[in-house]
């Protein structure tokens, strides 16, 4: 995943299997400077996971997309934009880290930065089957910094049917 597309490779023949275009490089208002996290993927239940655009800590160049494709074929099987999920409170929101996928579910820990500079991390659960909104919670807010790559990023981990999260927001 290069923020733009992501990829199969066969881990013997070591050949592309599918490409899928996740946003358009047009998307991209300027070009984005250094990532805050990594650019990667989620993969489980035959399902890959992957988000567009490069998170730059207080936004993703590129929007806030997420996308899901079979594993095998790479067939799109849905595509959302968070901000698009509903509401004044997703306004702005990016995914950051990355997608874990498990229990029918894509977990997708998210932020928006206020205008104000201020930091507010949700954890979001998206329906594996057509990437609806299951349900979020409120993680933290913090006071805004003004550096490069804002506050760090992390990734939830999905053990034994829970989530554990921290967040560089302080939650």
């Amino acid at each position: 995943n290069d923020g733009v597309r992501f990829r199969a490779i066969d881990r013997f023949s070591r050949r592309e299997r599918w490409t899928r275009t996740i946003v358009d490089r047009s998307a991209f208002d300027t070009e984005p400077g250094p990532p805050a996290d990594l650019v990667g993927i989620g993969v489980g239940d035959g399902v890959a996971v992957a988000y567009g655009g490069l998170n730059q800590g207080f936004d993703r160049a590129g929007g806030g997309t997420v996308v899901a494709c079979d594993l095998e074929s790479g067939t799109e099987r849905w595509k959302i934009s968070l901000p698009g999920l509903g509401g004044e409170e997703f306004g702005r929101l990016f995914p950051m880290g990355l997608p874990i996928v498990g229990d029918g579910q894509v977990i997708v820990l998210a932020r928006r930065v206020t205008a104000r500079l201020e930091t507010v991390d949700y954890l979001l659960a998206l329906d594996l089957a057509d990437g609806s909104l299951r349900w979020s919670t409120f993680l933290c807010s913090s006071g805004g910094i003004r550096v490069l790559n804002n506050r760090p990023c992390s990734t939830p981990v999905l053990a034994d049917g829970s989530i554990f999260v921290a967040t560089g927001g302080g939650g």
